[in-house]
């Protein structure tokens, strides 16, 4: 079964979290991921979720890398 994200829903829910913590850096660190998420290319989204993908760690790294997700 595929879901379906809401990154903008996302980031409103994590933005508000933020606030009621009082800017607490987990919630801050949240809502950085998430607008970092929103900047991958729809072609890059459609390559991560390909099941066929799955196991190729390597492909993953590297697209997250390149779309400054991780270092």
């Amino acid at each position: 079964m595929k879901r379906t994200i809401d990154l903008n829903e996302m980031i409103a829910n994590s933005t508000r979290l933020r606030e009621r913590l009082g800017q607490n850096p987990i919630a801050s660190a949240i809502v950085e991921l998430v607008s970092r998420l929103r900047r991958i290319s729809p072609a890059d989204v459609e390559m991560l979720a390909d099941g066929h993908r799955e196991q190729d760690n390597e492909l993953v790294d590297d697209v997250l890398t390149a779309n400054n997700i991780i270092k």
